[in-house]
């Protein structure tokens, strides 16, 4: 990564770029299609008013109001491990670029560390993108497996 980044505590001002990021990508998902816009956002809602869920936020060290990426996440501060990771977005000009990779870091997942570890996740979409069709099968090939968790 050539741009270095700075990885801060989501702040108020966060929240609405977090859920209407989450709503857009989340309604691409098959089994949300058709929900409205406020159900799916209702959906992240309760986890960023939660005190037991967190939010960081990756920004350029120059600029910390321009989000390039976010992890809601919690079980760092409970000393779960590993955490359980609520939802992960890189903005499209910065992905491939180890800006996810330093969000789980900060969140208490290392993914150089990650083989054999079993994930909580609340939300989950099968696709990521067009070069990684399948979040379950590229972290199976990592050896970690995803464990579906609604809240």
């Amino acid at each position: 990564m050539s741009t270095p980044l700075l990885i801060r505590a989501g702040e108020a001002g966060d929240v609405p770029y977090v859920l209407d990021s989450f709503v857009d990508t989340y309604a691409r998902a098959p089994h949300a299609h058709g929900a409205s816009r406020e159900l799916l956002a209702s959906l992240m809602e309760p986890l960023l008013s939660s005190p037991d869920w967190a939010i960081a936020v990756a920004t350029p060290y120059w600029d910390p109001l321009v989000i390039v990426g976010y992890v809601v996440f919690t079980g760092q501060a409970s000393g779960k491990s590993p955490p359980t990771i609520g939802w992960l977005h890189t903005r499209g000009p910065w992905r491939r670029r180890g800006v996810a990779r330093l969000l789980l870091a900060h969140a208490g997942l290392d993914l150089s560390k990650a083989r054999g570890l079993t994930l909580e996740a609340p939300f989950l979409v099968q696709r990521v993108s067009a070069k990684q069709p399948n979040l379950v099968d590229l972290a199976r090939k990592r050896g970690i497996t995803i464990r579906f968790r609604p809240y």
